[in-house]
């Protein structure tokens, strides 16, 4: 996590900002480096994937941002688990995260 610290800004840090590539990136190397053979098997988006602006849909639900994650989630789910690795979010019922 100390890596990524919440960078968002894809445009001038492309190698280290959170984004649907940075996670395709974990999720192949969890398979290809042994990691998900010795039994780990997951991997969660902890903060700093949402949009923010509006910060909910008309429903009122936290969105992927569109632009870092132009596939969605459906999609980046899809291709964790078509390599047998479990996706998950996470996000606060507060009115935001601690990603402001």
């Amino acid at each position: 996590w100390e890596v990524f610290r919440c960078e968002t800004d894809c445009v001038n840090h492309n190698g280290s900002c959170i984004n649907e590539n940075l996670y395709k990136t974990m999720t192949d190397e969890l398979v290809t480096g042994g990691y998900l053979a010795a039994g780990y098997d997951g991997i969660h988006l902890d903060d700093c994937w949402m949009q923010r602006k509006p910060f909910r849909d008309a429903q009122g639900r936290l969105s992927p941002d569109s632009q870092r994650f132009p596939s969605g989630f459906k999609a980046l789910g899809d291709y964790m688990h078509q390599k047998n690795v479990k996706f998950a979010i996470y996000t606060a019922e507060s009115p935001t995260t601690c990603a402001g």
